[in-house]
C-alpha cells in the first residue's frame, strides 16, 4: 500500500505514490475509511491533504507539504487524491482541493480550504506545539 519515492520532485503517475525528502518522516498516500484516520489521531496529530493530479496549486505546495513533514517529525502526514478515493472525499465533505484537515485525539481540530501551509502551519503549532529546536 506504500511506497517510498527518494527522487524528487515527487511523480503523480501511481495513484498510491508516496515522497518524503528524509526516512524520519513520510507523506503517505492513503486508503482506508475516516473511522480509522480518527482512531489514529487519538495517538498523534495527522494533517491530511486532500488534492488530485489535475490541480495546479495542489501540485505547487506539494513540496511544502513534503517540507512540513520534515519539519514536524511527531506528526503524520496524509496525502488523498479525490479522484482514486471519492468515498473519502465524501466523507470529509470536499468541495475544492487542496483542503486540509488537522486531526488530533479523535476529532478535527481544524479544516483549511485552499492552498495555505501558513494555515496548517499556525494549526499545528497551536495543536501540538512548535517543533523541538525552533
Amino acid at each position: 500500500m506504500y511506497r517510498l519515492v527518494k527522487s524528487w520532485p515527487p511523480l503523480y503517475t501511481a495513484p498510491f505514490l508516496v515522497y518524503a525528502t528524509n526516512s524520519r518522516a513520510i507523506v503517505y498516500a492513503f486508503r482506508s475509511c475516516t473511522g480509522d484516520l480518527m482512531k489514529m489521531s487519538n495517538d498523534f496529530a495527522i494533517v491530511v491533504k486532500f488534492t488530485a493530479k489535475w490541480c495546479g496549486p495542489c501540485q505547487n505546495i506539494a513540496p511544502l507539504f513534503a517540507f512540513m513533514s520534515d519539519y514536524y517529525p511527531m506528526v503524520w502526514f496524509y496525502h488523498v487524491d479525490v479522484d482514486d478515493h471519492p468515498a473519502l472525499a465524501s466523507d470529509f465533505d470536499i468541495q475544492a482541493v487542496p483542503t486540509f484537515f488537522v486531526l488530533h485525539r479523535g476529532k478535527i481540530e481544524k479544516r483549511i480550504d485552499g492552498p495555505s501551509i501558513v494555515s496548517v502551519k499556525d494549526a499545528l503549532d497551536t495543536i501540538v506545539g512548535p517543533p523541538v529546536g525552533t
